[in-house]
């Protein structure tokens, strides 16, 4: 009884993983720019340690941030592009294929992965609080990632456990990072799978304008 509970409960997760995402952003970015919007980027912080001012560290730190956010749009586009929308936005885990080659050599879950590492980029340029954004998703992805290994072993079996000890889910081998970098030119990027995965590039204009016009007052306190 206890286990279809919990079953029924990680299958409404999944089904509900979009809008769970999207309150989680929400309720980050309603703290940091309602509650906490007085308080400076996080990356000045440890620019500080270093003797970098608020000022200095905003204008190059935001203009640097920018960087990582291109390489995992590619890497979302890419994994979106091998998977198509309908996979990704489906209510349930698509068991149709095994993909473990390309973008999948590199981690089990590329899309999560370019997920969190912009995540990681913009909690350095919220307030302290914003650091919760990476966590949370972390928390988030990590229950996902379970509920859809347990549907992949059950169909695809010992290939997948063979695919599971060859590939990390999101951290990957060095081995695993030479060949997909060896393997990246060659790998193509679908109309659809630009559609779907392009938002971070999005942001990368808006890191830069914010570069040059917030500028940290004495207090402390940012002021644009």
């Amino acid at each position: 009884m206890v286990h279809a509970r919990l079953q029924k409960l990680q299958r409404a997760h999944y089904e509900g993983r979009m809008a769970i995402s999207l309150a989680i952003a929400a309720c980050t970015c309603l703290l940091s720019f309602g509650v906490y919007r007085d308080a400076n980027p996080t990356l000045t912080f440890p620019a500080a340690v270093f003797g970098v001012g608020p000022d200095t560290a905003v204008r190059f730190g935001f203009l640097i941030l920018a960087m990582p956010l291109a390489v995992v749009s590619l890497l979302r586009m890419w994994a979106g592009s091998a998977l198509t929308s309908e996979t990704v936005m489906a209510s349930d885990v698509r068991l149709d294929f095994l993909i473990d080659s390309g973008h999948y050599a590199l981690v089990r879950n590329p899309i999560y992965l370019a997920d969190l590492v912009a995540m990681c980029v913009f909690s350095l340029c919220l307030p302290p609080v914003g650091l919760a954004l990476p966590v949370l998703f972390y928390l988030h992805y990590r229950l996902l990632i379970r509920y859809e290994e347990r549907a992949m072993s059950e169909r695809f079996g010992r290939p997948f456990t063979i695919y599971c000890a060859r590939v990390r889910r999101l951290v990957p081998r060095a081995a695993g990072l030479m060949s997909f970098l060896r393997t990246a030119p060659s790998l193509p990027i679908s109309r659809d799978g630009f559609r779907h995965n392009s938002l971070f590039l999005l942001f990368m204009p808006g890191l830069a304008i914010a570069a040059y016009t917030l500028q940290a007052g004495q207090s402390g306190k940012m002021a644009i």
